[in-house]
């Protein structure tokens, strides 16, 4: 089988499991059901990984670096905000946390912590390796692709693929999967935060864009400084990026622009 081949039913494995656990795991009272969800997904990831032979690279994480991680989540918020905005701006109204049925500390553990670890894992462990083996490029643009589309709404997936993106060129750069667990986790602490603090951003602010734009120029800053300091070396693939996806990729895209958009309709 072709790295591109096993990459695409890989990820088509990915939709489908993650679709199974989702509805499997509702049935489970709230809490239970979601800490089970991320933890099924995260073991069949792994499992999946060991079979393809697929390194899901893990290794202590260095303080420095940690911290430059986490500064580059952080202060890419705005841009995730306005990319959200513009998501309710097409027809889809974004996440609303502070409605969901939890307590503070619950809503940290299942929407900021084991879910960041259970994509990580299966988006730029399992999925970005599977396709690292054709492209490091194509990885970037496809691990990001499917790990926004899996979300049910455009406002999610915009600021998903963007944050996608992201994560997967920092797991090449450093070569290390925490790295990209501890950035997912700050950017959904920072979100459930503050949404439950009720803290109320609007970009008809003026002072707030400004803030906004300045955050944004950092975040630029410190992430062309941290990409300075580490090489990413790309072993780019001689085909098209429309042979790229096969069969099995477009049915899992498909299935999930299909949920994406039932999810937008019914709302």
């Amino acid at each position: 089988m072709s790295n591109i081949k096993y990459a695409n039913k890989t990820a088509l494995w990915i939709i489908i499991i993650n679709l199974a656990i989702t509805v499997s795991c509702s049935f489970f009272p709230l809490v239970v059901g979601e800490l089970t969800a991320s933890l099924i997904t995260s073991l069949i990831a792994l499992y999946i990984a060991k079979q393809g032979q697929i390194k899901i690279p893990v290794a202590r994480p260095k303080m420095k670096a940690t911290l430059l991680c986490i500064s580059i989540a952080i202060t890419g918020f705005p841009i995730a905000f306005f990319l959200n905005y513009l998501g309710t701006r097409l027809g889809s109204s974004g996440a609303a946390i502070s409605e969901n049925p939890y307590t503070l500390w619950q809503a940290i553990l299942v929407m900021a912590i084991f879910p960041a670890i259970a994509e990580e894992i299966t988006f730029r462990g399992l999925l970005q390796g599977a396709f690292m083996k054709e492209s490091v490029g194509y990885s970037i643009l496809f691990s990001s692709l499917y790990f926004a589309v899996i979300h049910s709404n455009i406002s999610a997936a915009l600021y998903a693929f963007f944050y996608g993106c992201l994560f997967a060129i920092i797991r090449i750069a450093t070569g290390n999967l925490i790295y990209t667990m501890i950035m997912h986790v700050s950017f959904n602490l920072l979100n459930v935060c503050l949404a439950y603090l009720g803290t109320d951003i609007s970009l008809s602010s003026g002072w707030m864009i400004a803030l906004g734009v300045f955050i944004s120029l950092l975040f630029f800053i410190i992430l062309g400084c941290f990409l300075y300091h580490n090489n990413i070396s790309f072993n780019e693939s001689k085909r098209p990026i429309k042979s790229i996806i096969t069969t099995e990729g477009v049915v899992a895209l498909g299935i999930c622009f299909f949920i994406m958009i039932t999810f937008t309709i019914l709302r």
